[in-house]
């Protein structure tokens, strides 16, 4: 974590803006501007604002942003839930249909099911993330009218009763089932855009992985003892075949918190890869650092938990970090 610090930190220093001319705002004279750089600190040298910077993070202090004129922190409590559950429901998205897909394939091996999986994984991995979302946005919004442009309600409608954040889990737990379809609906476009490249390459792994261990031994052994193929292929192909995509997943889950910048631009989805975006867009350097380091936290977290998932998948691995 202090390495990412450093390094957006000094990312940030190299950008040819001036953040106090920013916050100023263009009508500014020259002293206006000293005065505000003296004010935030930036005529100090870099090695000390970067030390200062350090220390408001051990009292949670990410800074203060110059657009929103709000404390980091509050900003980023306010936009994360709408991009962690885009996030997660197209996680599960991701998970459910790869791994479906990919063992339809690998139990229909070299059949039409195979081949159009095969052709539509490689077509849907082929289309870059912004030409796919402003592709569903132009042809299933403004020429068929079937999902919602962008936002996640509609313009005349209020959102649940803050509990999470999530307006799924929200909009349940006040009792409101039209709200929570409605959120669902506007929740489509973008989950789709973010995770349809990412499905195709879990598809091939997992159909990779299935047709290797659908031909080893210990397989052919559970057939011959006459257990169900169906048991065969959920309970001991798919349980080893699993471990790669796992792992595949926890680095495609990085991919998704840094693909929500693209898609919640497009879909004007209002999370923190939107929020980047328009402190980008103003020369806000300080919020970028901090979305940054939020973002660098839950992959490594993701990832942690991941780790802790292996040994559920093939206790080999316990048994093997038992004996180091």
């Amino acid at each position: 974590m202090l390495g990412v610090t450093a390094l957006i930190f000094v990312m940030t220093q190299v950008i040819p803006a001036d953040p106090a001319r920013v916050a100023a705002g263009p009508g500014a004279g020259e002293a206006q501007v000293e005065a505000l750089r003296q004010a935030m600190g930036l005529d100090r040298p870099v090695p000390e604002q970067f030390l200062r910077y350090l220390s408001g993070l051990t009292r949670l202090d990410l800074g203060r942003s110059i657009r929103t004129q709000q404390p980091v922190l509050n900003d980023i409590i306010q936009f994360l839930p709408a991009s962690l559950e885009l996030i997660l429901f197209s996680f599960t998205i991701y998970g459910v249909l790869g791994i479906s897909l990919g063992v339809l394939a690998a139990v229909n091996h070299h059949s039409t099911v195979d081949i159009i999986i095969r052709i539509g994984s490689i077509a849907a991995f082929a289309v870059p993330i912004y030409v796919l979302g402003l592709w569903l946005q132009y042809l299933l919004y403004f020429q068929l009218d079937w999902f919602p442009g962008g936002g996640r309600l509609d313009i005349l409608t209020s959102p649940p009763p803050r509990v999470t954040g999530f307006y799924l889990i929200d909009s349940l737990w006040a009792g409101n089932l039209p709200l929570f379809f409605e959120a669902l609906h506007h929740m489509a476009l973008p989950a789709i855009t973010l995770v349809l490249g990412l499905i195709a390459v879990a598809t091939r792994l997992t159909r990779a992985g299935m047709l290797t261990q659908l031909r080893s031994k210990y397989v052919q052994v559970a057939r011959l003892k006459g257990l169900p193929e169906r048991t065969v292929t959920l309970n001991h192909a798919l349980r080893n075949a699993l471990i790669p995509v796992v792992t595949l997943m926890g680095l495609q889950f990085g991919y998704l918190l840094g693909g929500t910048v693209i898609v919640e631009t497009i879909f004007q989805w209002p999370g923190i890869g939107l929020y980047l975006f328009r402190a980008i867009s103003a020369l806000d350097y300080v919020p970028v650092i901090g979305v940054t380091l939020i973002i660098t936290f839950i992959f490594v977290t993701v990832n942690l938990v991941l780790d802790l998932i292996y040994p559920l998948l093939d206790p080999r691995i316990a048994v093997w970090g038992e004996r180091r």
